[in-house]
């Protein structure tokens, strides 16, 4: 009321009214506005209906909070629960995951033995068929050596006059006799010496200390495609060594290194070929008798990488020959990555060095043969040779074959206008395994290859099998007129081929086996590096 009214009532009690709740209003209602008193019992009419609401107000409350608790306690059961919940379900999955962990690793282990086992009957398997096969290999080389020795019998005998057999039979009472004499060991020092060998080879691998009573003494090795370089060769080229060949361009450099693929696949060999030229024709590699199944090619982009993917090879013991064609065309990393106006000098020549240390002995312990194409440059000075080859001096020492090839402007096959062919001429510049310095000649038909027919009737014209008489040329109950006639009747009689090298062979053979026994009798040792 004292609100409405303003104009009645002094400030303060207006003021004091405000505090007052709207019940005290009515209390105004049967007082006089200007009676003092009944305004005083208003008043405190007013501020104990306010106490009482008071009262009221808090005893509404107490439930409501309980209900709250009791709510947040609820709530708080309830979460319990669910984090006894995820807790109960993280668990479940961890059991789960270890349960099948285990039986991942329960199935990993039995894969494991399952395979250990598989591997085991492969081996074994493998062990009995290359048992079987060195068996068979055996025979059939007894069968041939005992076949060899008819026919070196039957060409040699013939030939020899009464005073060479009295000689070899010198020869071999005097190897009987120096076989007689020879020291016997005593058994300590033949254990001591086999607790040597243990000891030596344990420490720095198997095979660094050999007995040379038990070490093989005949290398195997293949031929090259041309029986003329074969014999003179001394048989055919090595396996387990390093080989170069080299001479000028359009000389058939590449072209032996094919037919070098193929006689090894002849045997059975796989064969890998670096091809650093980038000039490989596959169609022409087919023609000359390379089979591509036996074959893997690879294309290195830099001297270093040609030649650690060649060790790599080698190491695998996958391959029995690796071709590197050519060595003159090995780029060093540093010059490619160099301007054409940048020169290095002797980075090949180092890095060549370092390959070959590293290789040489990998080719004897896996019997691989590295065989190197290589190219000719001219020698710059007023001394020595005018010619010499790419990347330095390592290879020349290390290769235990070296083969130069030409093949002369006069050596052209048909016309000058419409020539077939060519005339190569190999020379054995270096041979480590038997006399050096030998040469043979072939044909090199385009699109074709080496002609193995030309170099049969080479050989069995040197070795004088085949009689030469002017222009004709009498084996037998065969005669011709012209080589290319002869040649013409071996591409169609391949048993007439097949007999003349069996007899080029017999008798290189036997006259080396003459040069030995001639050197036995004169108290002499033969040493193929000496020769």
């Amino acid at each position: 009321l004292a609100l409405s009214r303003p104009t009645a009532f002094s400030p303060g009690l207006r003021v004091a009214a405000q505090g007052y709740p709207l019940e005290a209003a009515s209390a105004w209602t049967s007082a006089s506005e200007t009676s003092v008193p009944r305004l005083l019992l208003a008043a405190t009419a007013a501020a104990a209906c306010s106490s009482l609401r008071t009262r009221n107000t808090a005893r509404n409350s107490t439930p409501k909070k309980k209900k709250v608790v009791e709510a947040a306690e609820e709530k708080k059961v309830v979460k319990e629960k669910v984090v006894e919940a995820a807790e109960e379900k993280k668990v479940v999955k961890e059991k789960k995951v270890v349960e099948a962990e285990e039986e991942k690793n329960v199935v990993k282990e039995k894969k494991v033995v399952e395979a250990e086992e598989e591997k085991k009957v492969v081996k074994e398997k493998k062990v009995v068929e290359a048992e079987e096969e060195k068996k068979v290999v055996k025979e059939k080389k007894v069968v041939e050596a005992a076949e060899k020795k008819k026919v070196v019998e039957a060409a040699v005998t013939v030939e020899d006059p009464p005073a060479a057999k009295e000689t070899k039979k010198v020869v071999k009472l005097k190897k009987a006799t120096k076989a007689d004499a020879e020291p016997v060991e005593s058994d300590d020092t033949a254990a001591k010496l086999k607790k040597l060998q243990s000891e030596i080879n344990k420490k720095y691998g198997e095979g660094t200390m050999v007995s040379m009573d038990t070490l093989k003494m005949d290398v195997d090795t293949f031929s090259t495609g041309a029986l003329t370089v074969d014999l003179a060769l001394g048989g055919g080229l090595p396996f387990g060594r390093v080989v170069e060949i080299y001479g000028p361009e359009q000389s058939g450099k590449t072209t032996m290194a094919l037919s070098c693929i193929a006689g090894v696949q002849n045997k059975g060999g796989r064969c890998a070929f670096i091809d650093t030229e980038c000039a490989l024709d596959l169609d022409y590699a087919v023609k000359l008798g390379v089979n591509k199944k036996l074959w893997d090619l690879f294309n290195p982009g830099s001297a270093e990488n040609a030649t650690d993917l060649a060790i790599k090879l080698v190491e695998s013991g996958l391959y029995k020959i690796v071709v590197i064609d050519s060595v003159a065309a090995l780029t060093p990393q540093e010059e490619l990555d160099k301007d054409m106006g940048q020169f290095t000098i002797g980075l090949l020549a180092r890095i060549m060095s370092k390959f070959c240390r590293k290789i040489t002995d990998l080719c004897r312990k896996h019997d691989t043969t590295l065989f190197l194409t290589n190219q000719l440059r001219a020698n710059i000075g007023g001394y020595g040779p005018t010619e010499m080859t790419c990347g330095g001096n390592a290879v020349k020492y290390y290769a235990s074959v070296r083969l130069e090839i030409r093949a002369p402007k006069s050596g052209i096959l048909g016309d000058a206008a419409a020539p077939y062919g060519i005339r190569s001429k190999v020379k054995v510049t270096k041979n480590k395994l038997a006399a050096p310095h030998r040469s043979g000649e072939f044909d090199i038909i385009f699109g074709e290859g080496i002609s193995w027919e030309s170099s049969v009737l080479e050989a069995s014209v040197n070795c004088g099998i085949v009689n030469k008489g002017g222009a004709w040329l009498q084996y037998k109950e065969h005669k011709v007129q012209g080589q290319e006639k002869f040649k013409e009747l071996l591409r169609k009689t391949p048993a007439l081929t097949k007999e003349l090298t069996k007899l080029c062979l017999a008798k290189k053979e036997a006259a080396m086996e003459t040069v030995e026994d001639d050197g036995a009798a004169d108290g002499e040792t033969h040493d193929p590096d000496d020769a």
